[in-house]
């Protein structure tokens, strides 16, 4: 597995449930000079959801990983959101 620093905005802040277990996930929007990408992060469990701060530069290490069944990549967060002036 590797760890990877992602940089962006928080545009969305939502819970998903799966396999009945609710977790919560961001969508963040990083700009390029290549279009807009959009990625999917699961938030750690002690992450306050109330706190995060929207459309606001941050960034965050997450630990990518893939699926058996599908050639996805996922991405989950393992150290705090950090805000960037």
């Amino acid at each position: 597995m590797f760890n990877l620093v992602l940089r962006g905005q928080i545009e969305v802040v939502k819970n998903s449930t799966f396999e009945g277990k609710t977790s919560s996930k961001v969508e963040l929007m990083n700009i390029t000079d290549k279009g807009i990408i959009v990625q999917v992060v699961k938030l750690l469990d002690t992450e306050n959801i109330t706190e995060i701060k929207k459309n606001t530069n941050m960034e965050m290490e997450v630990k990518l990983f893939t699926n058996d069944k599908t050639k996805e990549i996922y991405f989950s967060q393992i150290s705090p959101i950090k805000y960037l002036k």
